[in-house]
């Protein structure tokens, strides 16, 4: 896994992308998309002008974990809270969190959670739910913590954005327009 640290970069040195698009002539779209490490590709001209304007090096600027992730995320469609007693419905959702080492071996990781509908929250009927997924177990956390130990908090933070955008992508496409999700990748923090 490679991210860039730009905007970790940006806010230790309390910079705001408008100003750095003024000071590099670089477009603000670009330096959003590659602080977000959103794209799939960054020039090398654009790290180029990044390095200099920061005064760093290519290694400096980017994060690197031989680990790859990839993230699936399954809801049941059966409600699992009782509606005709005035509870909201809930659908149990699984989530796997699969670690790819160097040589491709995979190591899985076992989440669980539910969404909870909270209604309708506009004129045109849009649902709103509400989901929250957590390791299955403390044996969970503790693998978990030891096989991302001596990871910077730049890629744990990356990795937990990430599964939350499957998690809302799969939530989305199961009935919600719009969500709130919440994944907590460790109950405690991490060693």
């Amino acid at each position: 896994m490679i991210r860039n640290r730009l905007s970790v970069l940006l806010a230790e040195r309390k910079l705001k992308i408008t100003q750095v698009a003024n000071d590099t002539n670089l477009s603000r779209n670009t330096i959003t998309s590659t602080a977000q490490n959103d794209g799939k590709m960054i020039q090398l001209e654009t790290i180029n002008v990044l390095c200099k304007y920061l005064n760093i090096t290519p290694s400096e600027f980017f994060d690197y974990s031989p680990l790859d992730f990839e993230y699936y995320i399954s809801i049941d469609e059966n409600v699992v809270s009782d509606p005709s007693i005035g509870e909201p419905y809930e659908f149990r959702i699984d989530a796997f969190l699969n670690i790819f080492d160097s040589n491709n071996n995979k190591k899985t990781f076992e989440f669980t959670g539910f969404i909870t509908d909270i209604g309708p929250i506009s004129q045109n009927g849009e649902n709103f739910g509400d989901a929250l997924i957590e390791p299955i177990s403390e044996k969970v956390i503790t693998n978990l913590n030891k096989e991302l130990h001596g990871l910077s908090p730049t890629l744990i933070t990356a990795i937990q954005e990430d599964f939350t955008k499957e998690a809302e992508k799969a939530i989305s496409e199961f009935r919600y327009t719009e969500n709130s999700v919440k994944v907590n990748l460790f109950s405690k923090k991490l060693d």
